[in-house]
């Protein structure tokens, strides 16, 4: 019985030699997965204001524009862009297969308030002779996130008169958009703590006419009801399932 208690003891020690001799190499894996996860969350900082795009997107030194932040973004990467002051959109920004999240910044920190708004103003301009918002386009399934903004959308009397003779493009004419046909479902929109102004008459939809969309909304007041603005096929009241799911709460009713 000695005998066999000895042989135990001596394989539960080599057993430990063995775990002590993996720990090395278990760490250093995790610190690459660490350090692969960091260069995936890229933080930028921008003020269209006072910023410059040659600059470094540090909070000392911010960008001028979203997008450029986003091109400076690793391949499928998660750029977290804080944007400091009101920003009116100038062009379609395009994730490019990224996950954004645009969070409204004060301050020489570009510190976060959830109870402040930032202005978000989305124009229009023409694009091959149909009125285009100036918004957001996605592709692979990549999510945009919006945290603190009070964004205001066009209404379709005001562009029109600003545009007259321009058609209407519902691919064109909405707050995010699928950039192709072969860059897969348009993907997400997430408003958290943010103030979404719809107009009376909205110039086109949430999400373009396609397949694959969700909304996610946390903390979200509306100026005009949201009730059949939010995709081309659903109507107000009703989701089929093969376009995603809608989820609104103000988080007290979670």
């Amino acid at each position: 019985m000695t005998t066999e208690n000895q042989q135990m003891l001596e394989r539960l020690g080599e057993l430990t030699d063995a775990v002590h001799g993996k720990l090395g190499a278990i760490d250093s894996r995790l610190n690459a997965v660490a350090s692969t996860w960091d260069k995936l969350r890229v933080t930028w900082f921008v003020d269209q204001a006072t910023g410059n795009d040659q600059n470094d997107g540090t909070k000392e030194a911010p960008l001028a524009s979203i997008q450029e932040a986003i091109n400076r973004t690793p391949p499928y990467g998660n750029p977290y862009i804080t944007v400091r002051g009101q920003y009116q959109t100038t062009e379609r920004y395009i994730s490019w297969g990224r996950d954004v999240a645009l969070l409204a910044g004060y301050g020489a920190d570009f510190t976060t308030n959830a109870s402040l708004r930032t202005n978000l103003i989305v124009t229009a301009d023409e694009s091959a002779g149909r009125i285009a918002l100036n918004s957001f386009g996605s592709m692979y399934r990549s999510d945009w996130t919006f945290y603190g903004f009070s964004i205001q959308v066009p209404s379709a009397t005001a562009l029109t008169a600003a545009h007259p003779g321009l058609s209407y493009n519902q691919t064109l004419a909405c707050f995010l958009s699928r950039s192709s046909s072969t860059h897969g479902p348009a993907g997400g929109l997430h408003f958290t703590y943010c103030d979404i102004d719809l107009t009376n008459d909205p110039f086109g939809f949430l999400f373009s006419n396609t397949q694959g969309v969700h909304l996610v909304t946390s903390g979200v007041s509306y100026t005009n009801p949201i009730a059949g603005v939010v995709h081309p096929s659903i109507p107000s009241g009703a989701l089929p399932k093969d376009y995603g799911h809608v989820i609104t709460t103000n988080l007290t009713s979670l």
